[in-house]
């Protein structure tokens, strides 16, 4: 098992909302003590640390899947877009820097 040790900084101001473990029939989570540092419902401003990243070895990195949705229900929910100031995206086997984009449904990025 890998340490957590990439951190998860907000990208915009916002208030949180449910940052907490769910569980789904969708997959599989691990939630370790410590790993979110904010509850739900406190404002948080760009750059501020909402967690950890990490893995527990089944996979080639540390990574995050983040998701937002319009209700808790998963089975009723829509996704929501999400925009990131600044980002890479992976294309033909090449890294190409996005500034305040919306990455495609099944785009690889990675921050910059």
């Amino acid at each position: 098992m890998n340490p957590f040790r990439e951190f998860f900084l907000a990208t915009r101001n916002a208030f949180t909302f449910r940052p907490e473990k769910i569980g789904s029939i969708l997959g599989n989570h691990v939630l370790l003590r410590g790993e979110v540092a904010v509850a739900p419902g406190q404002r948080v401003a760009a750059g501020d640390v909402l967690g950890r990243v990490g893995h527990t070895g089944n996979s080639t990195s540390p990574h995050l899947h983040l998701q937002l949705m319009d209700s808790p229900d998963l089975m009723t929910a829509s996704g929501l877009p999400c925009a990131f100031r600044a980002y890479e995206v992976e294309q033909g086997g090449a890294w190409h820097p996005v500034v305040d984009g919306v990455p495609g449904r099944r785009d690889r990025i990675r921050s910059v």
